[in-house]
């Protein structure tokens, strides 16, 4: 029986799966990877560290195979955390740390960008932001540009260059992140790369998601797809039915704006630990809320379907029931960024076993919570006053 093999890149963790014909998990193995805040604003990692882990988390999951099942192995599958830069030589080795994607160093150059906000978003299908890679890139490429051989990008590229035989080469899913990708042409903008100041010439070449990438270093495994870990995760819980939204909680927020202080608006001074989980809790809800009214300008939302490490909250799945007026549906596939990628790379097969839907959560009328999500939206509107919040 023919194995396909997930690779996923997090930000705390690389892993790597083994799912057989059937999309059922056969072995798991996962290391972790650390970030670093070196200074208020900046996150990084490191890239040979990174490459490491995904080393190691590849052999032990295919060493777990019998020695007879190896070379059944029939395709590999690359999920990568997005908006995740660095530069290197043309020979692999680093020129940086692995900005994160929670960086904000590019601040200053975001913020002079603003009068073209409205142009950029067009053109790149993203809010103006420093949690994107452009202006990562041009701090690299302003302190690295005389370097020979120089290549920037993200993440997903400088592993494709590490562990296969691929080039210099990205997906599409992971190009769009960088803010610098047309959409409309799928292939990196003359004009938004200008406004940015990132030179062509170091980039990748933008490539679909299902593609020859080559074959996996050591294993001459094919690496047949490539994709963002999000936009993974979406393949990895199943077809959804019309007027369904799939919501996957990992980490981070649904919606970015630059500048504010995290702060709790409880409703008197007598709180504690637990009132400020709950508070935390909601807020998240409360983001996805504006996300999904936002959304139903568009088109007809009826049903919810949540993957992710936060879903596993039973408490944040009732409220956001409670608040949509949608039911609320939770995905069982803890994994659903490797399962999604596993899923493209066999070829997108028919009967594979995606995700099971055992949980559900209708919604309940909860007077109190919908007024505490009317504050938050109005501290949200007095934040982003006069700015291009998303």
């Amino acid at each position: 029986m023919d194995h396909v093999l997930a690779i996923d890149q997090g930000t705390h963790a690389s892993r790597a799966l083994l799912f057989d014909g059937q999309g059922r998990q056969v072995a798991a193995h996962q290391a972790p990877v650390a970030l670093r805040r070196p200074r208020a604003g900046c996150a990084e990692q490191d890239a040979e560290e990174i490459v490491a882990s995904l080393r190691t988390v590849v052999a032990r999951v295919i060493g777990a195979l019998p020695a007879a099942r190896r070379d059944h192995i029939c395709a590999c599958g690359l999920a990568c955390q997005r908006s995740t830069v660095l530069a290197w030589r043309a020979d692999g080795a680093p020129l940086s740390a692995a900005i994160g994607w929670q960086d904000t160093r590019g601040a200053p150059l975001v913020e002079a960008l603003r009068p073209h906000a409205a142009a950029i978003r067009a053109r790149s299908g993203l809010p103006l932001s420093a949690y994107y890679g452009a202006s990562k890139l041009h701090w690299l490429q302003r302190r690295l540009g005389d370097e020979p051989r120089l290549r920037l990008g993200p993440l997903a590229s400088f592993l494709l260059d590490r562990l296969s035989d691929a080039g210099h080469v990205v997906d599409h899913s992971n190009a769009q992140r960088m803010q610098l990708l047309d959409v409309e042409r799928l292939d990196w903008s003359p004009q938004l790369a200008a406004w940015f100041g990132v030179g062509l010439d170091g980039l990748p070449a933008c490539r679909p998601v299902l593609n020859d990438y080559g074959v996996l270093a050591g294993y001459d495994i094919p690496l047949t797809a490539v994709c963002g870990d999000q936009n993974a995760a979406w393949h990895g819980s199943g077809a959804a039915a019309g007027g369904c939204a799939l919501v996957n909680l990992g980490l981070g927020s649904p919606w970015w704006h630059h500048g504010g202080t995290p702060s709790f608006h409880l409703d008197d001074a007598r709180h504690g630990c637990a009132e400020r989980a709950v508070a935390v809790v909601e807020s998240i809800v409360f983001l996805l809320q504006c996300n999904l009214q936002h959304m139903a300008r568009y088109s007809t939302i009826t049903r919810l379907r949540v993957s992710g490490g936060l879903s596993r909250l039973d408490g944040l799945c009732r409220k956001l029931a409670d608040l949509s007026g949608l039911p609320v549906t939770r995905c069982e596939a803890r994994e659903a960024s490797a399962r999604g990628v596993a899923w493209l790379a066999a070829g997108r097969p028919d009967g594979w076993r995606l995700a099971e839907y055992p949980a559900h959560f209708e919604p309940q009328a909860d007077a109190a919570l919908r007024a505490r999500y009317r504050r938050f939206v109005d501290l949200i509107r007095q934040l982003t006053e006069g700015t291009d919040g998303h």
